[in-house]
């Protein structure tokens, strides 16, 4: 049982906490100082369409990347109205493992309590 649950927290841990941060795309060099190749984008376009991009590309003006379907879209400053980039988060993600492995250590405890004054 310890076995599984050093598994699940260990499963936990690789997951990650992921956030969307804004990039104000106004400043210049914003693009390349904020996003990285192969990170992942969601890029609101000013004439409307709003795609979800993995980056494979990055200079000061533009960045090209390609969606879930295989197409890759190159976008430049000009033509982007918000830019939107995902993080993970180490710090999230420890605290969730820590509290979780202090959870189970607790779940445990009083599971192994109960077993022992119940059995007979």
């Amino acid at each position: 049982m310890l076995k599984n649950l050093l598994v699940l927290l260990l499963a936990l841990s690789l997951i990650g906490c992921t956030t969307m941060r804004a990039v104000d795309t106004a400043a210049p060099r914003a693009i390349q100082d904020n996003v990285d190749v192969g990170d992942i984008v969601r890029v609101a376009l000013t004439s409307g369409p709003v795609y979800e991009l993995t980056v494979k590309q990055v200079t000061p003006t533009f960045l090209v990347g390609v969606d879930r379907d295989g197409k890759s879209w190159k976008v430049t400053a000009a033509q982007i109205k918000d830019l939107s980039v995902k993080k993970t988060s180490g710090l999230k993600t420890t605290g969730l493992v820590f509290v979780l492995g202090i959870l189970a250590a607790v779940g445990l405890a009083v599971f192994g309590a109960y077993t022992l004054t119940h059995s007979n």
